[in-house]
């Protein structure tokens, strides 16, 4: 591999004991919008990195690298590590994957996924795989122990100390409805309307919609919209906080009332507008606002 500078691409190895969720992280990380390539042959690493400045693309890279992977040698990674690390100056990490004895033998005894270490019992091969590959806990950027996590969790952290600036960008989308066509069964979140006046029984109103101005300025007239609005703003702005964690790529907030005509457009327009005032990315569908054929 060539000493000379070759980019400032971000680079992750992940690594650690088998059975620990390197795999999941994989995919975790992939969600995130990293490159990722599993069981990639240690002789392979050094070739990998020399090539990185002709892609065309620049995602950054994750990489699963441990004792399954071809050629796997303790001294050779961790002399190939000191090399890439001095070469990418700060941008590649190692993240260490641990997990307790007793886990470890539980899950390969329920998955019934044969050890890579093959030639002894599973006690054994797990202890001489932990003797192996132990060392490189003392280069682990992060070390995660999985041995009490949950994959949501697990997949949680790992997206707290990984995300990108763009992975944890949502698409919004908002869609307001009739309750008498039923629930969008794509909702994550569903608000109703109906606790406003209903325009409908307005004579003025009763052909518009919830996109015209005198609709809009009647339903804000009503007592109940700034108290109920404001309070949908922080119950959104907290709950988008959470999906994020999660992982979520997309959310579908749907408004709801009676006819999808007047009040279930005009709130899922003003949160719309809202949310892009906020910076996010948003669609808007008004699935059951009837066709004007004016």
């Amino acid at each position: 591999m060539s000493q000379k500078k070759i980019t400032t691409q971000k680079i992750i190895l992940v690594t650690g004991m088998s059975g620990a969720g390197r795999s999941t992280a994989l995919k975790v990380l992939e969600d995130l919008g990293y490159e990722a390539i599993d069981n990639l042959p240690l002789s392979l690493l050094p070739h990998l990195c020399d090539q990185i400045p002709s892609w065309e693309r620049h995602n950054p890279l994750a990489i699963g690298i441990d004792t399954r992977s071809y050629g796997f040698d303790l001294t050779r990674f961790w002399e190939l590590f000191q090399i890439i690390s001095a070469t990418l100056k700060g941008s590649v990490q190692l993240l260490y994957l641990e997990c307790d004895d007793e886990v470890l033998l539980r899950r390969f005894t329920e998955t019934r996924r044969r050890h890579p270490i093959g030639e002894f019992s599973l006690p054994e091969a797990i202890a001489q795989e932990r003797q192996l590959i132990d060392p490189l806990k003392s280069l682990a950027d992060l070390t995660i122990d999985t041995s009490h996590l949950s994959m949501p969790s697990f997949g949680q952290i790992v997206r707290q100390h990984f995300s990108l600036e763009d992975s944890l960008s949502l698409l919004i989308s908002l869609i307001s409805f009739s309750y008498r066509r039923g629930l969008p069964r794509e909702a994550d979140m569903v608000f109703d309307a109906r606790f406003l006046s209903n325009p409908y029984y307005e004579k003025p109103f009763r052909v518009l919609t919830g996109k015209d101005a005198t609709v809009g300025e009647y339903l804000t007239k009503d007592s109940n919209w700034q108290a109920v609005y404001e309070s949908l703003q922080e119950i959104i702005r907290h709950s988008l906080k959470g999906f994020r964690l999660t992982g979520r790529s997309y959310l579908t907030l749907a408004c709801g009332c009676t006819g999808g005509q007047h009040r279930s457009v005009f709130l899922a327009e003003q949160l719309s507008k809202w949310l892009h005032n906020e910076g996010e990315r948003v669609m808007i569908e008004h699935r059951d606002l009837p066709i004007r054929t004016h």
